[in-house]
């Protein structure tokens, strides 16, 4: 065999390999970061005294009354504007 030949049977098997594993790895950390909650499973409780009337609260990670990252969802009541505000600590919306 000469080196042609042995080239094109090592790529034949190297790149479909290559791009499994690419996919894989890719696959993988894209579900760590990412992650998915179907209506039917959060559990909306009532919002605090802050937040208008009939407003709801869903914990999704983490606790919000401690330090570090956390994430909450909040449904509002039809035709509620949020009013232009800011926080003291960075957020992810």
């Amino acid at each position: 065999m000469n080196i042609g030949t042995v080239s094109i049977i090592a790529c034949s098997f190297v790149l479909p390999t290559s791009s499994l594993l690419a996919q894989s790895e890719s696959k993988d950390s894209y579900s760590e970061q990412a992650k998915f909650y179907p209506s039917e499973k959060i559990e909306w409780k009532d919002g605090p005294p802050a937040l208008p009337k009939g407003a709801k609260v869903a914990v999704l990670e983490c606790d919000p009354a401690k330090e570090g990252p956390f994430v909450i969802r909040l449904l509002f009541p039809g035709g509620y504007h949020i009013p232009a505000h800011t926080h003291p600590k960075t957020e992810r919306v």
